[in-house]
């Protein structure tokens, strides 16, 4: 009985682990689905030698759709693509994950 009150408790208190921005497993799902849009730019940069004006003009050439989910905002001036997401847990905290033209790494905050 006791490892069975033991096992529980450690069930619970994983299931309360907070992640740090971005790292929790929606938010990681998002960046999984928003990393092709970075590198559709990439491959339109290096065959046109400027930014796309928007994400639309990826499709179909470089990208085959743009994903409905996360929803991207497309900054040419500052040469970064970003969403937002709410983080689920507890504290259900407002995350905004930005990658910058040129990397396809996401930095979350």
């Amino acid at each position: 009985m006791r490892k069975i009150t033991i096992a529980a408790l450690c069930m619970a208190l994983c299931a309360c682990a907070e992640y740090p921005p971005g790292e929790d497993p929606g938010g990681l799902q998002l960046q999984a689905a928003a990393t092709p849009v970075m590198q559709a730019i990439q491959k339109f940069m290096a065959e046109n030698s400027s930014l796309p004006r928007t994400l639309q003009e990826l499709v179909p050439e470089y990208i085959k759709q743009l994903p409905p989910e996360p929803k991207l905002v497309y900054d040419p001036q500052d040469n970064a693509v970003l969403f937002t997401y709410t983080q689920q847990g507890s504290n259900g905290s407002t995350v905004t994950c930005t990658a910058y033209i040129g990397q396809t790494n996401w930095t979350c905050q």
